[in-house]
């Protein structure tokens, strides 16, 4: 019993630190690469709306007002932001971190046939 408390917990680690991980360095994105980032999204929008009639209208526009809007975006206010959505942060580490213990459980059981 101890054993697959231990490995679940492991797992919850795991999964609370990877998803910590890639939390900041999508942010570092932000703060780095926000051209980049922009364009990105820009052209999704684009492909994503631009298939039908009325996308055709508008994907253009629309792409050019979100990397208009994420270019012109103080630093402050991504810090705001992100301030603003802590608590949805910590809830995706922790889902993060339910997941790496199911997995690892289940691993754990598994290992025994």
């Amino acid at each position: 019993m101890e054993e697959i408390l231990l490995m679940g917990l492991v797992g919850f680690a795991i999964g609370w630190v990877t998803n910590d991980i890639a939390i900041r360095l999508y942010i570092h994105l932000i703060f780095k690469d926000r051209e980049k980032l922009a364009n990105m999204l820009g052209n999704m929008l684009e492909k994503a709306i631009g298939k039908y009639l009325i996308g055709k209208l508008v994907s253009k526009p629309a792409s050019n007002y979100l990397k208009k809007y994420i270019m012109e975006l103080k630093d402050e206010e991504v810090k705001n932001i992100l301030k603003q959505q802590r608590k949805k942060l910590l809830l995706i580490n922790f889902v993060g971190g339910i997941i790496g213990f199911v997995i690892s459980t289940v691993l754990y059981f598994i290992s025994f046939f």
